[in-house]
């Protein structure tokens, strides 16, 4: 059996979740397995048509594809989620449709279901067959008791895809609304006094009906209000994981974000958080 590990963490091979996994190969050595690192690759995977090809074909030829992923803030983080996003964006989603799936986690037990729940939905809007997950702590690896669970876990799942078990959606599919919003007449204008208010939204061409309600609510508000488009702050990229923030609260990256957060957000007495679902 071929399994594909898509790993979810941007520290690739090094992350405590493809630990798992190696020790998952340790255990279950009569399988062939191809680690794809989605999350620390994502730019290169976004603007290399090979990469994204070559990806591709290595979800097409799985028996199992396991997701596998660190929580960030309660969900899996940025870079998992931007691969994600383009497999829908560029129509890919054939590759995955019809192949078992499975989700594996490492965490401190935060809100864990969360994040699974979110894989499973995107699994069944892939068209795959989901088995399951399995949620682990950080260090349950160097538990005797864990690590027999882990076992279990992974043989059940294995079994499951050997016997070609029946699995049946459980998410309905999602339907983008066809309407169109149209601002309705204008209402009694709202002065924001001495508070100031921060409108933060990612809106862009793929949402009109979002532009159209934000550029409405923002012409409600009289006084200190200011709308600010997330395509418009320099970025570099999401979160590494790297944990270098827990010594002096001074992130890796140097760009835009931490000023726009100082002089932007920390100062707004209203911040209102506007995006399409």
């Amino acid at each position: 059996m071929k399994i594909v590990v898509l790993n979810g963490s941007p520290k690739g091979d090094t992350s405590v979740t493809m630990q798992y996994v190696a020790y998952i190969r340790k255990k279950f050595p009569d399988h062939r397995y191809e680690i794809l690192n989605v999350a620390a690759d994502i730019r290169k995977i976004e603007k290399d048509a090979a990469a994204w090809n070559t990806t591709l074909d290595s979800v097409r030829s799985a028996d199992l594809v396991l997701w596998a992923f660190p929580l960030y803030y309660l969900v899996v983080c940025s870079q998992y989620k931007r691969f994600i996003e383009l497999v829908f964006e560029r129509k890919a989603q054939d590759a995955f449709a019809g192949t078992y799936a499975s989700s594996l986690s490492t965490s401190i037990h935060f809100f864990d279901q969360t994040a699974h729940a979110y894989i499973h939905a995107i699994s069944d809007d892939l068209g795959m067959k989901y088995l399951g997950f399995y949620s682990a702590e950080m260090r349950d690896l160097l538990q005797d008791e864990e690590r027999k669970r882990l076992e279990k876990f992974v043989s059940l799942i294995l079994t499951a895809v050997q016997e070609k078990v029946p699995v049946q959606r459980e998410n309905a599919p999602l339907v983008w609304p066809a309407t169109t919003y149209v601002p309705g007449p204008s209402q009694k204008i709202l002065d924001t006094g001495a508070k100031k208010v921060v409108i933060l939204t990612d809106s862009d061409s793929s949402s009109p009906n979002l532009f159209a309600m934000t550029d409405r609510l923002f012409k409600t508000f009289s006084g200190s209000v200011e709308m600010i488009n997330l395509h418009d702050i320099n970025m570099k990229g999401g979160c590494l994981g790297c944990c270098q923030c827990g010594y002096d609260n001074t992130c890796v990256y140097t760009d835009g974000y931490i000023d726009f957060f100082r002089n932007k957000l920390l100062p707004a007495d209203i911040i209102i958080m506007a995006g399409s679902v």
